[in-house]
């Protein structure tokens, strides 16, 4: 197991990371309807969020 401090803080940085990275990858793969090597590149890609805020009402969603 862990022995010191500094092993547990970077093993739990490593692991916050990696569940964050599975979570997009997961979230985007719903998006597009399957897992694809895409995907795995994609998750590091910036997203531009302005559609969700600028819609005038819920039926105006850009994709």
């Amino acid at each position: 197991m862990l022995e010191s401090k500094l092993e547990n803080f970077v093993f739990t940085v490593m692991m916050a990371f990696v569940m964050v990275y599975a979570m997009i990858c997961y979230n985007i793969a719903l998006t597009i309807g399957g897992m694809r090597d895409a995907v795995l590149l994609d998750a590091f890609r910036p997203r531009n969020d302005d559609h969700v805020s600028g819609c005038n009402h819920p039926g105006d969603v850009r994709l």
